[in-house]
């Protein structure tokens, strides 16, 4: 696309590609837990125990390395990213520049993963390249956490879609010998959604390893067929991402999967995307007594939508204070967790909070969402 054509800089078209709701200003003042605002910036800290599970690690060397045995081409939108600078959306940083940021906001831990493959490479193509770069990641980010244990946890990466018992087999090779801290998934693996099937050892493994399981979403092969392929102002990860995601979390409802795997500990992402806002939209076959219910999906069900939903845990990254609230309100304060998406969204972290402290949460559901909940479901201080 041709900014300059247009008399944009890069920084200026990004900011009105992206929209308000996932970029502000560093010098935004936050609002206090009271319904006022203050100036004051320590605001940032309080809740100095705050835990993120929602964001993403690949340092410069990071990505030097998976260049050399993954490849480099710029039709993937990840490769595309990474030329960006350092005072936009995408950025790169050591770990040490993470560490501080997090001091700055009061995130005492975060849980770090990569964010998805298949921005930056044909799984389904190079399937034997995919497999080492899980390999690569994970001993990348045991290596890491070896550093910094006290401050950073990290979720593995598998090649789920493209060789599930490979999956199976690293996902155990991480928790048990690098002694990560779940695993990351992708909405749509290379065209395949999390309740098919085929990934039901996958599910059941994770669930012997009592690990959390965070499902991402990204590139979907039916984005092609999209208006304008998504590509058009940048689309495809503003309303392509989070459309994905709830095909998936409708599927994992109606096709049984918590009937399947009654102990996983499913994470999404994005408030849930849609799904928790249409969950009457799920349920209006379901109900209908007129339609099979092998055809609705019913005969796969003991539960309302609603209940299935409650089964999720929830993330607050790139929300809004209506959204938070009505998500709370519907699955139980239990399951949030707070969730920043750095460094995908500029000023994640304050964007974050700001937010959060806009929307009216109770004293212990602020508790609950930055830390406590995550301490239980990672079991942080077993």
């Amino acid at each position: 696309m041709d900014c300059e054509n247009r008399g944009l800089t890069k920084r200026e078209f990004l900011k009105g590609a992206l929209g308000a709701a996932a970029l502000v200003e560093l010098s935004k003042v936050p609002a206090a837990f009271s319904a006022e605002k203050t100036n004051d910036a320590s605001d940032y800290r309080l809740y100095d125990k705050k835990i993120d599970v929602h964001a993403h690690f690949h340092p410069v060397e990071f990505f030097n390395e998976l260049e050399k045995r993954v490849g480099k081409s710029e039709k993937h939108l990840g490769w595309k990213m990474l030329p960006m600078k350092k005072d936009t959306f995408m950025q790169t940083f050591s770990i040490e520049e993470r560490l501080e940021w997090m001091s700055k906001f009061g995130i005492d831990k975060s849980v770090f993963s990569f964010p998805t493959m298949n921005i930056y490479m044909d799984e389904i193509a190079e399937q034997k390249k995919r497999n080492d770069a899980s390999k690569f990641i994970n001993d990348f980010f045991a290596n890491t956490h070896q550093k910094y244990p006290d401050r950073t946890m990290f979720l593995a990466d598998v090649p789920l879609g493209t060789d599930p018992e490979f999956s199976v087999k690293e996902l155990t090779r991480a928790i048990a010998e690098l002694h990560l801290h779940g695993v990351a998934i992708q909405t749509n693996n290379a065209g395949r959604l999390p309740h098919e099937r085929v990934f039901d050892d996958f599910f059941s493994e994770a669930e012997r390893l009592d690990v959390p399981v965070f499902i991402h979403p990204g590139y979907a092969p039916w984005f092609d067929k999209a208006y304008s392929k998504f590509q058009t102002y940048m689309l495809e990860p503003v309303v392509g991402f989070p459309a994905d995601a709830t095909i998936a979390i409708a599927y994992m409802i109606v096709d049984g999967f918590f009937e399947r795997h009654k102990k996983s500990k499913i994470i999404l992402t994005h408030l849930g995307s849609a799904a928790p806002y249409i969950y009457e939209r799920i349920n209006v076959l379901l109900r209908n007594p007129y339609i099979p219910p092998k055809v609705t999906g019913k005969s796969n069900l003991t539960k309302h939508p609603r209940e299935y939903l409650k089964m999720f845990y929830y993330d607050t990254a790139i929300g809004n204070p209506e959204a938070l609230r009505f998500c709370t309100n519907l699955v139980g304060e239990d399951r949030m967790l707070f969730g920043t998406d750095h460094p995908y969204i500029e000023s994640a972290a304050r964007f974050t909070i700001d937010y959060t402290n806009e929307t009216k949460l109770t004293l212990r559901e602020r508790e609950k969402l930055y830390f406590k909940n995550a301490s239980a479901l990672f079991k942080i201080n077993a």
